[in-house]
């Protein structure tokens, strides 16, 4: 996949009730970091309320549908992984995004390697 792009799971698979996305990133300072977070939308493309938006201060569903594991260091830089119920997600959540940011003025240009 391309940054930015969709994907249908069905499109992936007719069966699939649990997914892990996962987003990397390494930095030339090795300071670098970013923030993930997962919002889950209504038909009209918004949250339902501020329980539908998760991160690292509310990182898991009460309902379990999504849960955030947290970073990892890897090899040449950080992953941080997100795990998906999907059997547990409302039935009136039409779209999941998965989306990251940066903090204190930093910019994704300073970040290598993004991957997803």
């Amino acid at each position: 996949m391309t940054m930015g792009s969709n994907v249908s799971l069905t499109a992936l698979s007719e069966n699939i009730e649990s997914a892990i996305v996962s987003l990397g990133w390494s930095s030339p300072t090795g300071e670098g970091d970013a923030d993930v977070s997962v919002l889950l939308l209504n038909a009209d493309g918004k949250v339902r309320s501020d329980a539908d938006f998760y991160f690292y201060n509310n990182p898991v569903a009460a309902d379990g549908s999504v849960q955030l594991l947290g970073k990892e260091p890897t090899g040449d830089g950080s992953e941080d992984r997100i795990s998906f119920d999907l059997t547990a997600v409302p039935a009136d959540v039409e779209r999941i995004v998965v989306a990251a940011s940066r903090y204190e003025g930093a910019r994704f240009g300073e970040l290598d390697d993004l991957k997803r």
